[in-house]
């Protein structure tokens, strides 16, 4: 069997990180590593890795050198894991069954021609109460048909290819936001991508998370991703549109986006994916 290294970011937020390792803990799949890169100076986040490292020989912590930038944090993670495979996973998401690596494991090796695969998603607000939920495209031709309106796949529901990250070179540090977007994109163009037809994540979408928090940002980072790969892809056009439509509502007044966030960002994710 070959090993799977699992990524997960640890930036600020002890409160949610054991839920995140738990998950990753429970796999049924024996041969993982579970790589956590501490992007903050956080003591209680570091308390939290460290229990786990003691607890179990697969956590290892890692301290980001550079802290500040997930995309550079992601390319650590990646450079110092060992995986023939690697998942990702953030802080603040859980995986909904046991079976998550093994079902990937066992259809990339099925897949030769796959770089990439991912699952469906179960969007969950604080507290854990479910929002909605929404299915990604299966197959490579309908991922392509909306891969340039969002991202193609769910990242915390990813896995890749180690060789794929290191043909496309790997995440963009340039990008100030949709590192994993651009990335898929990128990969797309070394082989197909998919997803398992099973609710493999579930996605904690809150106030403070950082999608809400940097929306300008987002906004520019939407831009020069379908200016990229507008060629590449289809819907351009459409792409283009809604990335402009994405920039106006980044400088709508906070007030008001604070109460829409949550309601758009879920039927947002649902449209995008069909």
């Amino acid at each position: 069997m070959d090993l799977v290294s699992t990524l997960i970011l640890a930036n600020a937020r002890p409160g949610t990180l054991p839920r995140a390792l738990e998950s990753a803990l429970a796999q049924d799949y024996p041969y993982q590593e579970i790589i956590v890169v501490q992007d903050s100076d956080d003591s209680e986040v570091r308390e939290v890795v460290q229990r786990y490292e003691r607890r179990d020989a697969r956590v290892k912590h890692f301290q980001n050198p550079k802290p500040g930038s997930i995309a550079q944090a992601s390319n650590y993670g990646v450079a110092v894991s060992s995986g023939k495979y690697v998942a990702v996973l953030d802080d603040d998401d859980s995986w909904t069954t046991p079976a998550k690596l093994s079902l990937q494991v066992s259809f990339l090796a099925a897949h030769a021609a796959v770089v990439g695969v991912g699952g469906h998603v179960i969007v969950v607000g604080e507290g854990t109460t479910e929002l909605t939920r929404y299915r990604k495209p299966i197959e490579d031709h309908a991922i392509r048909r909306v891969a340039l309106r969002a991202n193609p796949l769910a990242n915390s529901a990813s896995m890749f290819r180690r060789k794929t990250w290191e043909r496309v070179g790997g995440y963009d540090e340039s990008l100030p936001a949709f590192h994993d977007w651009d990335f898929w994109l990128k990969a797309g163009k070394q082989g197909e991508l998919a997803n398992v037809d099973r609710y493999l994540l579930q996605y904690q979408l809150w106030q403070e998370g950082s999608s809400w928090r940097r929306l300008r940002a987002n906004a520019k980072a939407s831009r020069e991703i379908v200016r990229r790969h507008r060629s590449d892809y289809s819907g351009a056009d459409l792409a283009t549109v809604l990335s402009w439509l994405y920039t106006l509502y980044a400088y709508v007044p906070p007030s008001v986006t604070s109460r829409l966030y949550p309601a758009l960002s879920a039927a947002k994710k649902r449209w995008l994916s069909r």
